[in-house]
């Protein structure tokens, strides 16, 4: 995220204080190629405060390699709050988490709406259509909600809880450079960086028979997200070309770009007696996948045979 109008110029930190520098100057070694926020800027509240320091003393430092002027005063007091800072959180429980996050003033978290458990009186909700109409339609294929609510905080400290719909386990993602794609009704809430659309199958065949559907969520920006999984979560790292079968509606989550396929399962007796249905997902690397151990579904066939018949 740039700080500044003029080209080149950000912020650098030293071991006791911030100061401003250029992207070009050969003494500032922790810039971030292009330009950018140095990434130990990433130290929110250290950074807001000296922003604030500099505003109050009128005296905004130059750079040390270089002779470039300094950024105007005025320009460091309007800095937008940092998106992407990890935000400080606690993910509560096993069998049905929840996950509570700690918020200051400037910060914000989207949620699914009816995902809040409870917030304290510092936090403040409103609820809208994030990303407008079409953003909303999107989310609504995808098995998300049209409306999102969104939690800031009016003091530092303010406290909000979100739960799981489903047993299973709450994940912490950390989006970057790499979006990631993730099954239906899997997001639970989110930083403010963080943009959620949907991606869609290329393949028609992963779309009917795959478990996943023909639409799932998909994540990217700069921030934190927390997604849902359905029972306890396994992560698989997979090279170039290699790839992890598993059975339909397992996927829980995977790096976008990995190929998501099909498979037919071989031999007639695997298919009918082997129990693993017809077909199996397959996702080829290179790539982080997740793998689910309680699909919805399967949990909701297991429980369907002990309800009474209509007879």
């Amino acid at each position: 995220m740039q700080t500044t109008s003029r080209p080149g110029a950000f912020l650098h930190w030293s071991s006791s204080s911030w100061w401003w520098a250029c992207s070009t100057c050969s003494s500032c070694k922790s810039g971030e190629p292009g330009g950018g926020i140095c990434p130990l800027a990433r130290l929110g509240k250290l950074l807001e405060a000296r922003v604030e320091d500099v505003a109050r003393s009128g005296q905004p430092g130059r750079c040390s390699g270089c002779a470039r002027p300094p950024i105007p005063t005025t320009l460091a007091a309007s800095l937008p709050p940092f998106q992407g800072i990890p935000v400080k959180h606690e993910i509560i429980g096993t069998v049905m988490p929840m996950v509570e996050l700690e918020l200051d003033p400037g910060e914000t978290v989207y949620a699914q709406t009816g995902a809040m458990q409870w917030m304290t009186e510092e936090i403040e909700m409103e609820t809208n259509m994030r990303g407008g109409i079409f953003g909303g339609i999107k989310r609504r294929m995808s098995g998300g909600d049209m409306f999102l609510a969104h939690f800031s905080s009016r003091t530092p400290g303010g406290r909000v809880a979100f739960g799981h719909s489903f047993p299973g386990r709450i994940l912490e993602v950390q989006v970057g450079e790499t979006p990631m794609v993730c099954q239906k009704r899997a997001f639970l809430c989110a930083t403010e960086g963080v943009d959620y659309d949907v991606a869609f199958q290329k393949r028609l065949g992963t779309g009917l028979f795959g478990g996943e559907g023909f639409i799932m969520q998909r994540f990217s920006g700069e921030g934190t997200v927390f997604v849902e999984m359905d029972g306890e979560a396994v992560m698989r790292e997979l090279g170039p070309g290699q790839k992890l079968r598993m059975e339909t509606g397992a996927l829980g989550m995977c790096d976008a770009g990995m190929n998501i396929d099909i498979q037919m399962v071989k031999g007639v007796k695997n298919m009918f007696l082997g129990g693993e249905g017809l077909f199996l997902t397959t996702v080829e690397g290179p790539g982080r996948v997740w793998i689910q151990t309680m699909p919805a579904q399967n949990m909701a066939g297991e429980i369907s045979k002990f309800l009474p018949s209509k007879d």
